[in-house]
């Protein structure tokens, strides 16, 4: 198994476990119960840590667009349900705009040799294709696709000599749609609208899920010429490996 394929099969088995951990924890655990079944006393709880709150919400934006474990959009949904939609919105931009500053300069310092160890080269090479079309704005584009991981169009990005200030220019604007977009159904996680929000959300989460399974397709769809510069990429590729 190639390093790369490593660190993806790593994050899945990571949420994997985490998931069962939960549900285990959840359903064998008095206390987890009282609180999952009243969300307002989760609120309560949450906002009596004080100036704690926001920096723990703050740090998990940052963790998940730094290595894309955590999904950011439930991140997002958490801040806007604990801190409105304001609020919330500004802790979560603070959290991924460091994230994606963090990743930014790390590529910048260590350049393509990490790269090839952490990201699959052949989806840095879509991003690539993607920014000689889009120049600047496939920041933009690649933020509010959920098939481009964050990290991974933070770490291209560097990689690639897009200026700083362009950078999180058109990385902000990517992210604020989506930002804003979560933060009003955890907003709308209260008891007189749950369930119309949970019926918001569960198409939301449908539609992401689709577009992760057929993202290749999606790409190929968006990204014009793609499938001819995979085949250049590979040639070159095969020529640099013969003696």
């Amino acid at each position: 198994m190639s390093h790369h394929k490593y660190i993806h099969f790593l994050r899945y088995f990571v949420i994997i476990i985490g998931i069962i951990a939960f549900f285990y924890f959840a359903e064998n655990n008095p206390w987890v119960k009282e609180y999952l079944s009243q969300p307002e006393s989760i609120k309560t709880l949450v906002l009596s840590w004080g100036i704690a709150a926001p920096v723990v919400i703050i740090l998990l934006q940052f963790l998940q667009s730094t290595v894309s474990i955590i999904p950011g959009q439930v991140t997002t949904i958490a801040a806007g349900f604990l801190f409105g939609p304001i609020w919330g919105g500004i802790y979560s931009l603070i959290g991924v705009t460091l994230g994606s500053e963090t990743i930014y300069s790390i590529s910048k310092k260590y350049g393509k040799k990490l790269a090839l160890k952490i990201f699959n080269p052949i989806e840095m090479a879509h991003f690539q294709h993607f920014f000689k079309q889009k120049g600047n704005w496939s920041i933009f584009l690649a933020r509010i696709m959920p098939f481009f991981p964050n990290d991974l169009v933070s770490f291209t990005a560097g990689l690639i000599g897009i200026k700083r200030k362009n950078f999180h220019l058109y990385s902000t604007l990517g992210f604020i749609p989506q930002i804003i977009l979560f933060s009003l159904i955890g907003w709308g996680l209260s008891p007189d609208t749950a369930q119309i929000t949970l019926a918001v959300l569960v198409a939301v989460v449908i539609l992401l899920f689709l577009a992760v399974i057929f993202k290749n397709k999606i790409k190929y769809w968006v990204i014009k010429d793609l499938r001819k510069a995979e085949k250049v990429m590979l040639h070159q590729k095969s020529h640099q490996q013969k003696p």
